[in-house]
């Protein structure tokens, strides 16, 4: 059983980009699926429905969920955006994109540099960054000279690049790091928890996991230990519950701290979504639990994701095979894909 080694204790949907800044991935915004299947011996992409029935046949080399309504695509000419019937609201003629957020899109025309287009693909903000993110709270992450800084809709710094990695979500504190100490920031820039920490991730459910001297505990939006520092690891809550390892113990506490969820029998484990969550180890692979516990869905996949709008993408590497299952673990839809292909 091969498993992907990022898989462990996956904080909720957050990922790297670039060493240099963290968003949270959204989930998708609409009953539309990503599907890959070989078609006359090339990967193609498209989209399914909860049904698993084809809304817009595969016919894409690559694409991203559906976000504000618009999808993300790759064709041979370059990226663009469809629309949900699977017409070109944006042309492909892009380098690189990502996602719509509150009306805007980070893309890139060169490759090399990187602003912001609207949903008929003007450019609202010139492209000028090393890097750019999707929109926050009316706010964005972008890269210059390898800082990071914060931007409005208009373009304009509200926090000039100086620190080496944000975490930018739908909170109104960031956590940033700056000369290898970790605190947090608001959209002003001022310093609203002191940079003290050797971790640091966003606040979710009103707490963030922090870490001092290998040890994990939650702090409170005013910086207060609430969860004192006793973790070798630690998630973000998510559906009142928080996954974390202590010594041999490993299992999901509230938000009092106490167990909830105690000596799971899984190394890898996932944050709750619509009351169930992956776990797995390199023996079994991965399944999905209840949040009391149970287990719903055996172990047997190399990748699980969480659920969203009722379904789960779930991935197998000796056969190439991706696959969307509900929460009883019955299959909806099956596609093919190479591994390299998943995003």
């Amino acid at each position: 059983m091969c498993m992907n080694k990022k898989s462990v204790f996956i904080i909720a949907s957050i990922v790297l980009l670039g060493a240099l800044l963290y968003i949270l991935i959204p989930q998708p915004s609409i009953d539309l699926f990503r599907i890959c299947e070989k078609v006359e011996g090339n990967y193609l992409w498209g989209f399914i429905d909860k049904t698993g029935r084809n809304v817009i046949p595969p016919q894409f080399l690559d694409v991203y969920q559906f976000s504000d309504g618009l999808a993300a695509v790759r064709t041979d000419s370059g990226w663009g955006f469809i629309n949900t019937s699977g017409n070109f609201v944006i042309q492909p003629q892009l380098k690189s994109a990502s996602w719509f957020r509150e009306g805007l899109a980070d893309v890139s025309f060169d490759g090399h540099t990187w602003g912001y287009v609207d949903k008929s693909g003007k450019v609202i903000i010139e492209p000028q960054f090393q890097s750019a993110y999707s929109f926050h709270n009316g706010y964005a992450g972008v890269r210059v000279d390898n800082k990071v800084g914060v931007i409005n809709k208009k373009g304009e710094f509200v926090i000039t690049p100086q620190y080496t990695r944000l975490f930018i979500s739908d909170n109104d504190l960031i956590a940033a790091e700056l000369d290898d100490e970790w605190g947090y920031i608001n959209y002003s820039g001022e310093v609203v928890i002191p940079f003290q920490f050797d971790w640091a991730y966003p606040f979710s459910e009103g707490l963030a996991p922090v870490e001092i001297n290998k040890l994990y505990g939650y702090i409170d939006r005013s910086g207060k230990m609430i969860i004192p520092l006793q973790f070798q690891a630690a998630n973000l809550f998510s559906e009142g519950l928080a996954g974390v390892k202590k010594d041999k113990s490993l299992g999901y506490i509230n938000r009092k701290g106490a167990w909830v969820i105690q000596q799971l029998q899984f190394y890898y484990f996932q944050g709750f979504s619509e009351g169930m969550a992956a776990v797995g180890n390199d023996t079994t692979g991965f399944g999905y639990i209840s949040n009391t516990g149970k287990l719903i869905i055996a172990p047997q996949y190399d990748l699980a994701e969480p659920f969203s709008n009722g379904l789960a993408f779930v991935y197998t590497y000796n056969t190439k095979t991706m696959c969307y299952i509900d929460k009883n673990g019955t299959v909806v839809r099956c596609g093919e894909c190479s591994p390299e292909l998943l995003r």
